[in-house]
């Protein structure tokens, strides 16, 4: 039983609908016990968050930075989402998921929508190689600590001035608080994206979708009550590889 909670972070994902209007909200974490290995070589920390928040016709994928502020003169460490990607849908989104087994070098998310198609993406973060870094746990921690570094820095000039009280911060919050962006600032690290498939076998409105433990099949439910099962093809996209649905059958009395 959780017992103490603390915030971590508090923002706004996807804009205020429209009254009347049809919504659809869901939120995952990445279920990977930490980044796959590209991520970590690009910056991202180790200890990242990462979050998948479909929203109306818009998916986004946020990850924690590391980040210093200052609370009565002293900085204490935080951290703090920010958007590393948006997937634009033409339709609602019903469902997303994200896959296990990032081993692969690059992370897979899945939506379920209600034009009757299940997408399957592909995130990727590129990163140079003539940076002179190596994939050696002390240039990933280097490049960590040098990140916290201009963080760090970025926040003395505030540390002259009183902090703010926690209601003043609430009450500035819910006046200009807007939908985090990405803005380029440390820590931020470049994600891009790749369709792989775009599934039609259902035929219908797409309610759910999810990955097993291991990342390797992909299930969804549709309108017309059938499970449709995919595996992924050596090419990278995702094909059906079986179905199942539930079949009616009459009893009838012992003669």
């Amino acid at each position: 039983m959780l017992s103490e909670y603390s915030k971590i972070d508090d923002f706004q994902a996807c804009t205020k609908p429209n009254r009347g209007e049809e919504t659809c909200f869901k939120v995952r974490f990445d279920p990977n016990p930490e980044p796959c290995y590209t991520a970590l070589r690009a910056g991202v920390p180790q200890d990242a968050l990462s979050l998948v928040v479909s929203g109306m016709q818009s998916v986004k994928i946020f990850r924690t930075r590391n980040t210093v502020t200052s609370s009565f003169g002293a900085a204490t460490r935080a951290r703090e989402f920010y958007l590393a990607l948006e997937i634009p849908h033409k339709h609602l989104v019903r469902d997303v998921a994200w896959a296990p087994g990032n081993y692969r070098g690059y992370d897979m998310v899945a939506t379920a929508c209600q034009d009757g198609f299940v997408r399957v993406f592909r995130i990727d973060t590129p990163y140079s190689e003539d940076d002179g870094k190596t994939w050696a746990a002390e240039d990933i921690t280097s490049r960590r600590k040098t990140d916290d570094s201009v963080a760090a820095t970025s926040m003395h000039p505030r540390r002259l001035s009183q902090a703010p009280s926690g209601i003043r911060v609430e009450i500035d919050k819910s006046g200009t608080h807007g939908e985090r962006t990405s803005t380029g600032q440390p820590g931020q690290i470049e994600h891009t994206l790749t369709e792989l498939s775009k599934l039609d076998a259902h035929q219908s409105p797409v309610w759910r979708v999810g990955f097993d433990d291991d990342g390797q099949i992909l299930g969804s439910v549709g309108d017309e009550g059938k499970l449709m099962c995919y595996r992924q093809m050596p090419s990278g996209a995702w094909a059906k590889s079986s179905e199942l649905g539930m079949m009616k059958t009459r009893l009838t009395a012992p003669a």
